[in-house]
């Protein structure tokens, strides 16, 4: 197992226009490094978002991953090979941190050179435009946290023909306002309001657009923690704020569109807008205020049906589900964590062959026999995750009609007495009579003076 000791659950989703709606592929894997690099290869705006969770104890419990925090454990597993390995470890471990670099860099060369999937004439320009460079380091910022260091800066600035002297500055401003911005998001308490509408019209326009895949949770994520505090706090909304604290009201939710609209405008910006952007809030807080308050809504629990005990069980995906079979099997577990560990090994021996190789000559077959050998456990490991997913699945399904049996037995048993209280009970001597015969019915018809019972017919002298 990697240093992390860590498991990696990485799911993703079409987002393409043309290919809503069913999922990507998927990846669970402990090692960090293969991690990040299977998302900087497979997310993209146009094609695929990706979606993370990490497990820290085998599996058993999951919680959400962001890109910045497996860039950073990515990161530590190759500064501690490079510190503790031998020399071929050592540079082992070089050639992936540069591979990782150039992967970087063109995930974010498709930030800077985006066109819209449904764009008439969808083709990249040759170069970013300032423009696209300071949003690309935002970009980057928003999900990896960081700016972009230099060898990613190297790997980017390779792709242009035409030296970008200002690009890599406008990357490193662009980084730096959305760190400034998320700082602000973790702390709003210590910015001033001027300070949290500029972050928060940052963040409204990263999360305005399609462009931005699964960042837009981000984005968003940001953006509430600092409306929250500046819907309480700035003099336009205070007031409303502290009358209707609660999120969902009508009220609160036309202040909290108001900072929105005023984020984007300006503080400084066309005495026109302001002056509509405060008309519009006066006058939805007015209409909020008059409509009647709904009734509450029933509670969870008194909507919900008695549970069969043990059931059901909650799994969030099939990447979770495999992990779970692989702690009940021992069997499972071992093999999975050989292939993950076969597959670790072969990504590094593809990097190695991909150095060494010449750009401009043919594939070598050492380079050839090392991508094949990638793609195939690629392919074995989804396979064995595919196989355990189902495996627990099928489990969980047999725990569930096992759980079912008592409570089946309990409801039959229920259903009967309720039967039995529902018919009137007799209450003469010739109703528990006629209630007699209808139960023994054959038996007591049957008997007549000829055939009684023998002793009681028998002579009384013997």
């Amino acid at each position: 197992m990697p240093d992390t000791d860590r498991l990696y659950a990485l799911s993703s989703v079409y987002n393409h226009p043309w290919l809503s709606g069913p999922d990507g592929p998927g990846l669970l894997i402990h090692d960090p490094v293969v991690a990040m690099r299977w998302y900087l290869t497979n997310e993209r705006e146009e094609n695929l978002a990706v979606t993370g969770h990490v497990s820290d104890d085998n599996g058993a419990t999951w919680r959400p991953l962001r890109p910045r925090e497996l860039m950073a454990d990515a990161g530590q597993a190759l500064t501690a090979t490079a510190h503790d390995g031998d020399p071929q470890t050592r540079q082992s471990a070089s050639i992936l941190r540069d591979a990782l670099a150039a992967e970087a860099a063109d995930w974010l060369d498709h930030r800077l050179r985006y066109v819209q999937p449904d764009n008439p004439t969808p083709y990249r320009p040759d170069e970013p435009s300032p423009e696209s460079w300071r949003r690309g380091g935002q970009i980057w910022a928003l999900a990896l946290g960081t700016r972009p260091d230099e060898d990613v800066l190297r790997h980017l600035t390779a792709r242009f023909t035409t030296p970008q002297t200002e690009g890599a500055t406008l990357l490193r401003t662009g980084a730096a306002e959305m760190l400034d911005a998320l700082a602000l998001a973790e702390a709003p308490a210590h910015g001033e309001s001027a300070q949290l509408l500029a972050a928060l019209g940052l963040l409204n326009r990263m999360a305005f657009g399609f462009e931005t895949g699964q960042l837009d949770t981000l984005a968003e994520d940001a953006q509430r923690s600092i409306l929250d505090h500046l819907v309480t706090v700035h003099p336009a909304t205070a007031s409303v704020a502290e009358a209707h604290p609660e999120p969902g009201h009508g009220a609160n939710m036309a202040a909290r569109a108001y900072l929105r609209r005023l984020s984007l405008i300006g503080t400084d910006g066309e005495p026109r807008l302001l002056d509509d952007a405060a008309a519009a809030l006066a006058e939805a807080v007015t209409a909020a205020e008059q409509q009647p308050r709904p009734a509450p809504a029933p509670s969870a629990t008194a909507m919900e049906a008695p549970a069969i005990p043990g059931y059901p069980k909650h799994l969030e995906g099939d990447l979770q589900a495999a992990a779970q079979w692989r702690l009940i099997s021992p069997a499972a577990r071992h093999t999975a964590e050989q292939t993950m560990d076969r597959l670790a090994r072969a990504t590094s021996t593809l990097a190695q062959a991909t150095a060494a190789a010449d750009v401009h000559e043919p594939v070598s077959p050492q380079q050839d026999a090392a991508l094949l050998s990638h793609r195939s456990l690629h392919q074995e490991l989804e396979e064995l995750t595919a196989r355990h997913a189902l495996l627990m699945h099928a489990s969980v399904l047999a725990d569930a009609e096992a759980a079912a049996e008592p409570a089946q037995h309990a409801a039959v048993v229920a259903a009967a007495a309720q039967a039995t209280e529902a018919q009137p009970r007799p209450s003469t001597a010739a109703e528990m009579a006629a209630a007699r015969r209808r139960l023994h019915g054959p038996r007591e018809r049957g008997r007549g003076p000829d055939r009684a019972d023998p002793r009681r017919a028998a002579p009384a002298d013997g």
